[in-house]
């Protein structure tokens, strides 16, 4: 069998960046003439390259990850501005309502109505035990992620 073929295959399948394809036929160039320096050099770089390729991978699935947490805890931010938002326009309705009410009793001092009725003090307390609950669970998020960056071993 002539080597010219296989030797010729390897390197355009290396110039497609095929580098697990191209290692394959590297190997079989080197079966018929082992003794090959460029065969054996081409091998090694098509190795290492394809290393470098599956570490860019991991890099990228590794940023897409990362964006997507990045993308939630935006969303949670909002979230957390928006109820903020909400609180902060509910209290103003209750001021407001509060003050109508000071009004109503300066023009009749017989009624006697709360400050806030029992259903938006538990509106209130839901939405607050709500953004300690998205709190937490971001918190322990943040600490899973970075546990994983720090967890480094050596590949020797």
């Amino acid at each position: 069998m002539k080597l010219d073929p296989i030797l010729s295959r390897a390197v355009r399948l290396a110039r497609k960046k095929k580098y697990d394809e191209s290692i394959k036929a590297y190997k079989k160039a080197l079966r018929y003439s082992p003794n090959d320096e460029d065969t054996r050099y081409n091998l090694a770089y098509a190795q290492k390259m394809l290393i470098q390729q599956q570490n860019q991978q991991d890099n990228n699935d590794q940023n897409k990850e990362d964006n997507k947490d990045q993308n939630q805890q935006d969303q949670n931010q909002q979230n957390q501005n928006q109820d903020k938002q909400d609180n902060k326009d509910q209290k103003q309705d209750n001021k407001d309502q509060q003050s109508q009410q000071n009004d109503q009793k300066q023009d009749k001092p017989q009624q006697n109505k709360p400050q806030m009725s029992r259903e938006n003090a538990e509106q209130i307390l839901k939405a607050m035990e709500e953004d300690e609950k998205e709190l937490q669970e971001k918190i322990k998020l943040q600490e899973k992620k970075d546990a994983k960056r720090y967890n480094v071993e050596k590949d020797w």
